[in-house]
C-alpha cells in the first residue's frame, strides 16, 4: 500500500512507498529411488534371484580362453623417491641383486634387495644416517659387493662422524657384522668408497682420505673382524678433490686399485696388489691428463684381466682400457664417446661374464644415460643405446652383472642398470646381453594377466563387493585374483587358488572393508586374474564372471511444508521472495526416513537452515545470535540445527524456524535451504534451494517548480487557454504552469497521479475543476481532465532514479463565466508501482 500527502498548487509535496511480502507453500515432491547393477559375463541382470540361479553352472556352454605367454619386462622400476645422489649395485645370486644409495635429503645410507623380475625381497633398510650434515652424498659415497649368494658387504662414507665404515648383511636384510670403522678421520669430503670380495670371508676396501689427501686400502678377514693388511696408502698426494677410489678383486688373492689423482696433472692411475698388501704393479698412469674428471670405474673381467673406464674431462671423452693381472695394457685406450661435455659426466662399468662387459655413462651434452657392450678384444658388440633422458645434472648411475673375484653373477649374462633420473626418482632396468630389456626370469617362463570390469550404481551404504570367476586351466596351475583400489591406486590381492587341470572351480574375491575404495569415479569395479609364472604354458578357461554388490539404503525425503513462507518454486533466483529489513518469516520443512531393508532406521536426524549470500548453494548455518546478519533465528530459545530425534523407516518429522531478515548491504539476495542429516549414519539430504531478497527501505522525494499555475486574463467564454509559459504579463515573470515541473528522486518504480481538491471559485462564482486539463506535452493529441476529490493517473511506470515530469495545463472557460479572479487547489501523488 502507499501513502501520499495533498498540497495546494502553491506548496511543495512529499510521497513515499511501502514494501510488500508474499507467502506460499510447497507441494509434496517424491524421491525417485534407482538401483542398477550392470554385470559382465552371463550375469547381466539386476534381479538378484536370477543372479543367484546362475551361480556354479554354465549357462551358455561357451568359454573365454587365454593362453599364457612369456611375460614382458616391467621396467623401469622406481626403487626410491628420495634425493639419491650416489648409488651402487651388486648381484646376490642368479635372480637377486642389491641396490644401495645415499639420500641427500635424509642424509642416510640405504639398500633394497630385489628379484631380477622386479619383486621387492627386502624393502628399504637404513644402514646409517648423518643428520644435519650438508652434502653427505655425492660421487661414490656408497659401495656394495656380494660375498656369496646369501651375504653382502656395504661400505660408505659416514659424513657425520667423518668415518669410512662397512657392515655385512644377509639376503633377508639382517645385519650380520658391524658396523666397523675402517678409518675414523677421513675428513668432510671423502666421497670415494669402494669394496670388493675375494671370497665369502675376505674383502678389500678402498677409499679417498680427504683429510690426508691419500688413496688408501685395507684388506679384512670378516671371520675374525681383523685386518689382513693395511691401511696402506697407494698415493699420498691425490689433492683435495679425488673423490674416486675403486677396487676390484680379480680372484681370491689379487685385486686392482684405480683412482683419480687430482694432483698437479689430473691422472687416471691404477695399481695391483695382493690380499696381503704386496704391490704387484705399483702406481701406473692410464691417462695423465683427464682434467677435472671426478668419475672413474673399475671391473674385473676374469681372474687375470680387468677394465678401467673413466671420464676424460680434458677431451670430453668416455674412455676405457683392458689390462692383465701383471699390469700390462692389452686393449685401448678406446673412446666410447668423444663428446660428453667438459664437466660432470659420469661412468660405470661391469663385467657381464669373463669375456664381455658393459660401460654406462651420463652424457652431459645430450642429458642421456647411455650404454654399450664390448668384448674382451675391445670390439663394441651392442650400442651405444640411450636408456633415458634425465633431468640436468642427474649423473648418478650403476651397472652390475658378474663378480669375477667370487665367480658370482646374474644368470645368462643379464644385467642391471640403475640410475637417478630426477631429483626425487631413482629406478632400475633389467637388460640382456643383446641390449634388450629382460623380463627377469632365468628360464623360459609363462604367465598371463587378464582384467574384467563392471559398471555399478547404488544408493546408500555399500557393505560388500563380491566377484566370482568360474574357471579352469589346461594344466594344474595357480591363479591369483586382485582388485584395484582407486583410493590408493594399487592392486590388492583377494585370493590365490590352485586350479586342477580341466576342473571348473569358482574363485571368489570378497571385499568387506572399505568397499567404496574399489569403485572408480566412473562407477567401475576392476579385477585382474594372474597366473603364477612357471615353465608350464597353461590355457585359462573362464565360463563366466559375475559381480555383486551388497548395500543398505538409507535416505531422507525432504520437502517444504505448505505453510512455509519460502519454497523453491515461488522463491526463485530470477524472482526471489522479498522481505523488508528486520521483518520475520517462517521456514518449515518435513523429513521422512526411508530404509531398505525396512528394519534399518535412520538414527538421530537433525535439520538446519542454511544460507549463502554470494552463491547459489547454501553452505552456512543461519546464526542463533540476535542481530546477526543477514539472518538470525528469532525464537525464545533459538536452535539451529534442531533435532527430530530417532526416526525409523516411514517416520516423519516437521521442523520450523522463524528467521529475522536482518540484512547486510541492501538490497541482498540469498540462497536458503534446510539440510537434514543422520548423525548416526552420516547421510543427508536437503530441500531444493529457495531465494530470498531483503529489500532496501523504499524512498520517494520530489519538488514542484513553475508553480503556482496561472492562466492570466481571459476575454470571452467558451474557449480553452493554456497556462503561462512566461509570456503572460499579468502572471508576473517566469513560467507558471506551462509546464509545471515535477522533480522526483526514487529507488523504486513510480507513477504520478493528480486530483482536484476544489473547484475554481471567486465570491460565489465557480468553474468546475473538470475544466482543468493537462498533458505531458505542449501539443498533445489528448488531454486529461481532473476530477473533484478523485485521483486520476497522469503517468505510469516512470522507473526509478532522478526523473523530471513536465505537466502542461489548460483551462476551458465556459460561456457566461462571470469575470473574476478564480483560485483552487490540486494535489499531486507519487507512489510505487509494480
Amino acid at each position: 500500500m502507499g501513502k501520499a500527502t495533498r498540497y495546494s498548487l502553491l506548496l511543495p509535496f512529499l510521497i513515499f512507498l511501502l514494501g510488500f511480502s508474499s507467502t506460499a507453500g510447497d507441494p509434496i515432491s517424491q524421491f525417485n529411488q534407482s538401483s542398477t547393477v550392470n554385470l559382465t559375463g552371463i550375469a547381466s541382470t539386476i534381479i538378484q534371484a536370477e543372479i543367484d540361479a546362475r551361480l556354479n553352472f554354465n549357462s551358455d556352454g561357451l568359454t573365454w580362453d587365454l593362453t599364457e605367454v612369456s611375460p614382458p619386462a616391467i621396467v623401469p622400476i622406481v626403487f626410491s623417491t628420495q634425493q639419491v645422489e650416489a648409488l651402487a649395485t651388486t648381484p646376490l645370486d642368479l635372480e637377486k641383486f642389491v641396490v644401495a644409495w645415499c639420500d641427500e635429503g635424509s642424509k642416510s645410507i640405504n639398500f633394497k634387495i630385489y628379484s631380477t623380475a622386479g619383486d621387492i625381497l627386502v624393502n628399504t633398510v637404513t644402514v646409517d644416517t648423518s643428520p644435519g650434515v650438508a652434502d653427505a652424498c655425492d660421487y661414490h659415497t656408497v659401495s656394495v659387493a656380494a660375498l656369496n649368494s646369501t651375504h653382502f658387504v656395504i661400505a660408505w662414507f659416514d659424513a657425520s662422524e667423518q668415518d669410512v665404515t662397512f657392515a655385512v648383511y644377509d639376503f633377508l636384510g639382517r645385519l650380520s657384522l658391524g658396523p666397523i670403522d675402517e678409518d675414523t678421520a677421513v675428513g668432510t669430503n671423502s666421497w670415494g668408497v669402494s669394496v670388493s670380495a675375494f671370497n665369502s670371508t675376505h674383502i678389500v676396501i678402498g677409499y679417498y682420505d680427504y683429510a690426508d689427501q691419500d688413496a688408501t686400502f685395507s684388506t679384512w678377514n670378516l671371520a675374525t673382524s681383523t685386518r689382513v693388511a693395511g691401511p696402506i696408502d697407494v698415493d699420498t698426494g691425490v689433492s683435495t678433490d679425488c673423490y674416486n677410489v675403486h677396487v676390484a678383486a680379480l680372484n681370491s688373492t689379487h685385486f686392482a686399485f684405480f683412482y683419480y689423482d687430482a694432483g698437479a696433472t689430473d691422472d687416471a692411475t691404477f695399481a695391483i696388489y695382493t690380499i696381503t698388501g704386496t704391490a704387484v704393479k705399483t702406481v701406473t698412469d692410464e691417462d695423465t691428463n683427464i682434467g677435472n674428471s671426478y668419475s672413474l670405474a673399475l671391473t674385473a673381467l676374469n681372474a687375470t684381466h680387468f677394465v678401467v673406464a673413466y671420464y676424460d674431462a680434458a677431451d670430453a671423452d668416455i674412455t676405457f682400457s683392458i689390462y692383465n693381472s701383471a699390469g700390462t695394457r692389452v686393449v685401448g685406450p678406446i673412446d666410447e664417446d668423444t663428446n660428453v661435455g667438459t664437466s660432470r659426466a659420469f661412468v660405470s662399468v661391469a663385467a657381464l661374464n669373463s669375456t664381455h662387459f658393459v660401460i654406462a655413462y651420463y652424457d652431459t651434452v645430450d642429458a642421456q644415460h647411455t650404454f654399450s657392450i664390448y668384448n674382451s678384444a675391445g670390439t663394441r658388440v651392442v650400442g651405444p643405446i640411450d636408456v633415458s633422458s634425465v633431468a640436468s645434472g642427474m649423473k648418478w648411475l650403476s651397472v652390475t652383472s658378474y663378480l669375477a673375484g667370487i665367480d658370482l653373477g646374474i644368470c645368462n649374462s643379464n644385467w642391471i642398470f640403475a640410475e637417478v633420473n630426477a631429483t626425487n626418482s631413482a629406478r632400475f632396468f633389467t637388460f640382456d646381453m643383446r641390449g634388450n630389456t629382460w623380463n627377469g626370469y632365468c628360464t623360459q617362463i609363462y604367465s598371463l594377466s587378464a582384467e574384467h570390469n563392471a559398471t555399478v550404481s547404488y544408493l546408500g551404504n555399500l557393505n560388500e563387493i563380491d566377484v566370482l570367476i568360474n574357471l579352469t586351466s589346461s594344466v594344474d596351475d595357480e591363479y591369483s585374483i586382485s582388485i584395484y583400489s582407486f583410493s590408493s591406486n594399487t592392486w590388492e590381492t583377494c585370493t590365490t587358488v590352485s586350479v586342477p587341470a580341466n576342473t571348473y572351480i569358482g574363485a571368489w574375491c570378497n571385499i568387506t572393508t572399505a568397499p567404496q575404495d574399489f569403485i572408480s569415479p566412473n562407477n567401475e569395479i576392476v579385477v585382474r586374474i594372474n597366473s603364477t609364472p612357471d615353465a608350464d604354458q597353461a590355457t585359462l578357461k573362464e565360463e563366466y564372471v559375475q559381480f555383486f554388490i551388497h548395500y543398505e539404503i538409507r535416505w531422507l525425503e525432504v520437502n517444504y511444508t505448505i505453510d512455509s513462507s519460502i519454497n523453491s518454486w515461488e522463491c526463485t533466483s530470477t524472482s526471489p521472495c522479498e522481505f523488508p529489513p528486520y521483518s520475520t518469516f517462517l521456514v518449515k520443512a518435513s523429513v521422512t526416513c526411508h530404509t531398505d531393508p525396512p528394519t534399518l532406521g535412520c538414527g538421530e536426524v537433525y535439520g538446519g537452515v542454511r544460507y549463502n549470500q554470494s552463491g547459489s548453494e547454501p553452505d552456512t548455518l543461519v546464526s542463533t545470535t540476535p542481530g546477526a546478519k543477514p539472518f538470525f533465528v528469532q525464537e525464545q530459545n533459538p536452535q539451529n540445527p534442531k533435532t527430530c530425534g530417532t526416526l525409523n523407516n516411514g517416520e516423519s518429522c516437521n521442523l520450523s524456524w522463524i528467521l529475522n531478515a536482518a540484512g547486510d548491504t541492501l538490497p541482498l539476495t540469498s540462497a536458503l535451504d534446510i539440510l537434514f542429516s543422520s548423525a548416526s549414519y552420516g547421510f543427508s539430504n536437503h530441500t531444493a534451494t529457495s531465494f530470498v531478497k531483503i529489500t532496501s527501505p523504499a524512498y520517494i522525494s520530489g519538488t514542484l517548480s513553475n508553480v503556482p499555475i496561472c492562466f492570466g486574463s481571459v476575454s470571452g467564454g467558451n474557449l480553452e487557454v493554456n497556462a503561462s509559459d512566461g509570456s503572460k504579463v499579468e502572471c508576473g515573470t517566469g513560467i507558471q504552469g506551462f509546464p509545471m515541473l515535477l522533480q522526483i528522486e526514487s529507488n523504486v518504480n513510480v507513477a504520478v497521479w493528480l486530483r482536484g481538491d476544489t473547484n475554481l471559485v471567486s465570491d460565489g462564482n465557480s468553474i468546475s475543476v473538470t475544466n482543468l486539463r493537462c498533458a505531458n506535452t505542449s501539443s498533445p493529441q489528448q488531454k486529461i481532465s481532473l476530477r473533484l476529490g478523485e485521483y486520476v493517473l497522469f503517468q505510469d511506470n516512470l522507473g526509478s532514479g532522478s526523473i523530471t515530469v513536465p505537466v502542461y495545463w489548460w483551462l476551458f472557460v465556459p460561456a457566461g463565466t462571470a469575470p473574476a479572479t478564480y483560485t483552487g487547489n490540486i494535489s499531486v501523488l507519487v507512489n510505487a508501482t509494480s
